[in-house]
């Protein structure tokens, strides 16, 4: 659920850094340097928080990827270790002798 929430936030920032610098250039265009100047700060820290959120979601999924296939591989090895055999199994379905 973080990893999503992080690639939301991204999405969310590479959106308002795009807008953001198109209100620059209608700035630079105005010769508003000072409005300008605050637009491209607030452009750079929208873009940098987008890439930012790709990779700590990324790392999130990685990491949840990673503890979700230890735990389902001990699992698997605790079942299969204290498992109780089938004796009807066996018996319906026997294996041929040679």
């Amino acid at each position: 659920m973080r990893a999503l929430t992080a690639f939301y936030v991204a999405v969310g920032s590479f959106a308002a850094a795009s807008l953001i610098s198109l209100l620059g250039a209608v700035f630079f265009a105005a010769h508003q340097e000072l409005v300008r100047q605050i637009t491209l700060c607030a452009s750079l820290v929208a873009g940098v928080t987008g890439v930012g959120g790709l990779v700590y979601g990324s790392a999130l999924l990685v990491w949840e990827s990673r503890t979700t296939l230890l735990s389902l591989s001990d699992e698997t090895r605790f079942l299969l270790i204290h498992r109780e055999p089938d004796d009807n199994l066996q018996k319906s379905n026997p294996l041929p002798k040679d």
